[in-house]
């Protein structure tokens, strides 16, 4: 890691670039140096100060008695915040997913799902028995990056008839 950066020999175009360019000068890779010296975990960091007399990383705490934002603090760059990817998906979204590749069997429909220890029960009807489930259960697992299992509903042929014209 290079040591003697100068940030202003260098554009940043958002705050989450500059935020970097700091994280990028420290010399111990999960440790920042606070404004105050000491050395915090990086997930405990907020943001970080750019003013010379007590330039370093800060956490909660040490924005809050600096009143970095109350202040508009001119020097203070804020950590950006990282869009966490939701790991929660519902029924809705399966089924939506699954969709595209059901449209090559026509006569299948997905109807309604549960997720039991990760793995996603599909329940489908189906107007013909000419399908193999087992093939069509390895293909959407290998499409999708979920493990899907069928379940046919064994519904007489009016229902299903009546479920596939259902939106």
């Amino acid at each position: 890691m290079t040591t003697n950066l100068n940030p202003c020999d260098y554009t940043f175009s958002t705050d989450e670039n500059l935020y970097s360019f700091f994280e990028q000068k420290e010399k111990r890779p999960f440790e920042r140096k606070c404004i105050n010296g000491k050395y915090v975990g990086c997930s405990n960091c907020v943001g970080y100060c750019r003013y010379e007399e007590h330039s370093g990383f800060l956490t909660t705490a040490l924005r809050k008695q600096h009143d970095c934002i109350g202040k508009e603090c001119r020097y203070y760059v804020s950590k950006p915040q990282k869009a966490r990817k939701s790991k929660f998906i519902d029924t809705y979204d399966i089924v939506q997913l699954i969709v595209p590749f059901m449209s090559n069997h026509q006569g299948l429909k997905v109807v309604r799902t549960s997720c039991q220890n990760g793995i996603w029960n599909c329940f489908y009807i189906a107007i013909t028995n000419n399908y193999n489930e087992k093939e069509i259960e390895k293909m959407l697992c290998t499409q999708l990056p979920y493990t899907i299992k069928l379940v046919k509903l064994n519904y007489d042929f009016d229902v299903c008839v009546k479920l596939f014209c259902q939106n």
